[in-house]
């Protein structure tokens, strides 16, 4: 019996013998024994012997939820066991790193065994669906390309064919991907190969790779293939020319991945990977060149496809070179030289594409670098590429996107400068974005950098200023993703006075009209579980609700992720009003509708349907209820 099974016996021995009544019964140091079903891939906190003795546990304070939750001497969270239906089992299994959640165990069928296990925070966004409940993982839900990449890894060092055919694309999942015939083709076709190039991977390789373990993904950015390319009928997102960094012992081995498109949530592998070295015969051709065109279909760089792997394995050297940095001024050493060799690619790029693609790996790295406290020095560097590529006359796309960088580094470590006076670094930062859209009016932030602009104005009470940006957004980036949210905040701006259009799917299932609500008083409020403010506001609307049954309706907007999390958060929360939800979270078609531009927010409708208020807080909520009763 594998590890993951005898954990999973565990669980069961340790929360499903004891009765309801017995929750009370577990120790903190019993319930610290319990380890994640999928203990290996995820970091969590682990109180040592002396600490373990000072740990509380507690039952949650929710009457819809019960359980234990331990906290460390500092009031911590450690770890949350719940039972979240009411059935006196544990089906939820909460641990924390540093006083955050990172990993779960779920029983989402409520059999008394884990079928699903999610990774969040610091510990990435995969998650695992368990089918025959045996500890090991059947199929991925959501996983990031980097995160296959160390699954490849993974798969690798362990020998786990098994373990490598989930990460490539189903039929299923390629008819709805949205390729075209020809190319549909190709990537069946190479499916039919990659078990077989795997083995031969493990078995020619096996010296070297044996044991082997991920060090660093590699690759520059995703990007789209259009609608119509080669009969594709939707935009296909891929990521072109991956790589990951693998180690054993000392030494260090580079694996193409190839080409990996995404599907849903997962990104998948379309190719078999392929160790690079002096014999490497990994192919660099370019899925985004339609068949039509009158160039080559092979993607090069600056001096070919020899250089262009040359380049490739020179960056994942220097991603090395960082990860073993230890000491500050080791890893001031390591970014000098990323800085100055990427910037060098950029500048030295004949390609605009590739310069592009540089400029951004740079801007992403260095910036990453300065926020982390790894390179202060960070934040000159990126002032000093962006007059780099201004005296070398490269795009304006990468002038502006290492530009922007800057302007939003700048500004969140004056945040965090307490010398710093916080509105005067807003006042700055609001100047230097007006300045961004002026410099740069067709560049890809620019609509992100009017946003910004057009919710201080609005939170200043600067209606029509903000109109004016929200409008900007609208009209000259209809096709950016910020477009329906600025269409939805001028009307909420102008809204007072009209009919409230709220339609929607309820969490409990069953289609919800506000129209249906004429004659009472309703309070819409939108929100999230990651929003602390939104959840103190509960209490206040309960007791309202309480006070006024019969004249007030409350109805939630659930503004989370994903609905497994917004049934959770509903349940966790207590709440009994009506719920609604729809995919896409914060930028969902129902918070995008009234352009919800911050959470909580709270919209109040009186009787005739037509809004009151779009900028009602639940301190003031009475107040105007008493008004629109009277």
């Amino acid at each position: 019996m594998n590890r993951s099974a005898l954990n999973l016996l565990f669980i069961v021995a340790l929360f499903f013998v004891a009765p309801a009544t017995g929750f009370a019964q577990v120790t903190a140091s019993q319930a610290l024994k319990l380890n994640p079903v999928q203990r290996s891939s995820v970091e969590i906190s682990i109180p040592s012997a002396d600490e373990i003795e000072d740990c509380t546990i507690s039952s949650p304070t929710s009457k819809n939820v019960s359980g234990w939750i331990v906290k460390d001497p500092a009031s911590r969270i450690l770890r949350r066991f719940l039972d979240t239906n009411g059935d006196n089992d544990i089906d939820l299994w909460c641990y924390y790193k540093d006083g955050f959640e990172v990993y779960r165990d779920i029983d989402s069928n409520f059999d008394r065994k884990a079928d699903q296990y999610r990774w969040f925070g610091s510990q990435g966004t995969r998650w695992g669906i368990d089918e025959d409940q045996d500890g090991e993982i059947d199929l991925w839900r959501r996983i990031s390309a980097e995160e296959v990449s160390a699954e490849v890894a993974a798969a690798i060092g362990t020998g786990d064919t098994a373990r490598f055919d989930r990460l490539m694309i189903t039929a299923k999942e390629l008819e709805q991907v949205g390729f075209g015939g020809d190319r549909k083709q190709v990537i069946s076709s190479n499916l039919l190969k990659s078990k077989k190039t795997f083995a031969s991977l493990l078995k020619g390789s096996n010296s070297k790779l044996g044991k082997s373990e991920w060090v660093h993904f590699g690759g520059l950015r995703p990007g789209i293939i259009p609608e119509g390319t080669d009969g594709a009928d939707k935009d296909i997102e891929i990521y072109e020319n991956v790589a990951a960094l693998l180690r054993t012992g000392k030494t260090d081995f580079q694996i193409s991945l190839g080409t990996m498109v995404k599907s849903g949530d997962c990104w998948r592998m379309i190719d078999a990977p392929e160790l690079i070295d002096e014999k490497s015969t990994a192919s660099f051709a370019s899925w985004y060149r339609s068949s039509d065109s009158d160039t080559s279909d092979t993607v090069v760089g600056p001096s070919g496809d020899a250089n262009y792997q040359k380049l490739l394995a020179s960056f994942d050297e220097l991603d090395k070179e960082v990860s073993s940095a230890r000491s500050a001024s080791e890893k001031k050493k390591a970014y000098d030289k990323m800085a100055d060799t990427i910037s060098r690619l950029a500048l030295e790029a004949e390609q605009e594409v590739d310069s592009l693609n540089w400029s951004r790996q740079f801007a992403d790295s260095i910036t990453a670098a300065f926020q982390s406290g790894d390179y202060p020095v960070g934040l000159e560097k990126l002032s000093e590429f962006a007059t780099d590529l201004q005296q070398s006359k490269k795009s304006s796309e990468a002038i502006g996107l290492v530009t922007y960088r800057y302007i939003n580094a700048d500004f969140g470590a004056k945040l965090n400068d307490s010398k710093v006076d916080i509105s005067d670094a807003q006042s700055d930062w609001l100047i230097a974005l007006e300045k961004f859209t002026k410099d740069y009016p067709k560049d890809e932030n620019t609509p992100d950098a009017m946003m910004q602009l057009a919710m201080a104005d609005e939170f200043e009470g600067e209606k029509e200023n903000a109109g004016k940006w929200y409008r900007k957004v609208s009209t000259q980036f209809s096709d950016s993703q910020f477009a329906e949210k600025a269409s939805g905040a001028i009307k909420r701006l102008n809204s007072v006075g009209t009919k409230m259009p709220l339609t929607g799917e309820m969490i409990s299932g069953g289609k919800f009209d506000i129209a249906k609500l004429k004659g009472k008083v309703v309070l819409v409020h939108y929100w999230a579980d990651w929003c602390e403010l939104c959840k103190d506001e509960f209490d206040d609307l309960k007791k309202l609700q309480k006070e006024y049954p019969a004249e007030l309706v409350v109805v939630g907007v659930n503004c989370d992720n994903d609905l497994d999390t917004a049934k959770k958060a509903v349940r966790s929360t207590s709440v009994t009003w009506t719920q609604l939800f729809s995919e896409g979270g914060y930028n969902s078609g129902l918070a995008a509708e009234m352009g919800i531009v911050s959470l909580p927010t709270m919209i109040l409708v009186d009787k005739d349907g037509e809004i009151v208020s779009t900028t009602i807080s639940a301190s003031s909520l009475e107040r105007e209820l008493k008004s629109l009763l009277k």
